[in-house]
């Protein structure tokens, strides 16, 4: 079999066969022809050789049986190394763990870190390693430490938030107490403010001024008075320096109200109640919820205003009960007639909780979920 291709693969081995010219200039010129093939290559050599005079005058053209011969028979001669066991071994040895392990043997700061809790691994992970090998402990992490303590962050918290924010590492203390002397400012009491170093570790990643314009836009997307944007962010302390805002705070926005039909002063309502409603990276996923909790169960807007966190539960899982209620007949959603599933019921309990509730084995659930 024959097929046409724009390129000569074998030209570059073609050089060593009997049409080979060393007086032809080239980019080795002066070098001389280059050596003949040691004894045990000259069957890989003649192969060669037989491919390229193979062309003859179709230089565009290949004869694949005879190339696989080639390839085969260099295979042969050269088969590719394997790793012995020693080597394998010594692979293994450079895995991070070990690494790890062999580094904080020798290196005070990272042993304190892991002896702190903190998970160096997903530093690794995240490609962050060099920030643990620079750090002193007793000049970087200790008074972070210290300080964290200071606002009455628990001490089991602290690790945690090292894990996830390792930049911070890199922070001069000073700067962190003037975040904290702004949102005093802003009277946000001491458990407030526990609560919001303690549930967003990227806090101290944003200036005053980031965190202050962030505020404001919130405040006035959602018609907020001081006490009630003090609430939603000590409720959700990440949403303040979501990524997401402004873009996917509107298109969330927008998803509630033009699409859903949610008054302003319902998407107001729901916020306060749940600020985690915005707090969604595509609002496809509030849609999808919504079209089974509104459009299939039948709940009203007036009832998921009441209750919005229902809404965040995938919608492949309200489906499931939606179906599993309806096959024992226990559909029943509106709240003026007796036996009423109140959404919370509906979209939040577990699935040992549901089966309880309407006194259902959970064994039945399960086989009904996979007849799904």
């Amino acid at each position: 079999m024959r097929l046409l291709l724009p390129l000569r693969p074998w030209a570059a081995w073609s050089v060593r066969g009997p049409a080979y010219n060393s007086s032809a200039p080239s980019a080795s010129a002066g070098l001389g022809p280059p050596a003949p093939f040691p004894a045990k290559r000259r069957p890989v050599q003649k192969a060669f050789q037989k491919a390229a005079q193979s062309l003859g005058d179709h230089p565009t053209e290949i004869d694949w049986d005879l190339a696989m011969a080639v390839i085969r028979e260099a295979e042969t001669r050269f088969p590719n190394p394997t790793a012995t066991p020693q080597e394998k071994a010594r692979l293994t040895d450079q895995s991070f763990t070990f690494n790890l392990a062999k580094l904080a043997d020798d290196h005070h700061g990272l042993r304190a870190l892991i002896d702190l809790g903190v998970n160096v691994a997903q530093w690794e992970r995240n490609g962050q390693t060099d920030i643990a090998l620079k750090l002193d402990f007793v000049r970087h992490v200790q008074p972070k430490v210290k300080f964290y303590l200071q606002q009455g962050v628990s001490r089991p918290d602290i690790p945690d938030i090292f894990t996830a924010n390792p930049l911070m590492m890199e922070d001069d203390v000073n700067d962190w107490q003037i975040r904290v002397d702004y949102l005093k400012t802003m009277q946000f009491t001491p458990a407030m403010i526990r609560t919001i170093l303690s549930g967003n570790p990227w806090w101290f990643n944003y200036k005053v001024q980031e965190i202050d314009g962030r505020l404001g836009f919130l405040q006035k997307t959602y018609n907020l008075n001081g006490p009630q944007i003090r609430a939603m962010v000590v409720q959700c302390p990440r949403l303040v320096t979501w990524g997401g805002i402004p873009g996917q705070i509107i298109y969330n926005n927008l998803a509630l109200v033009e699409e859903m039909g949610f008054t302003q002063g319902e998407l107001r309502a729901m916020v306060r109640r749940c600020p985690k409603l915005v707090y969604v990276k595509y609002q496809d996923q509030l849609r999808d919820s919504f079209n089974v909790l509104h459009n299939e169960v039948g709940y009203p807007h007036k009832l998921l205003v009441r209750f919005p966190e229902t809404m965040l539960v995938p919608h492949m899982k309200l489906k499931e009960r939606f179906e599993f209620l309806r096959l024992i007949k226990q559909d029943q959603y509106s709240p003026e007639e007796p036996n009423f599933v109140s959404p919370v019921v509906f979209a939040q309990s577990s699935d040992l909780e549901l089966c309880q509730r309407f006194k259902v084995n959970i064994d039945q659930f399960n086989r009904f979920l996979k007849t799904l």
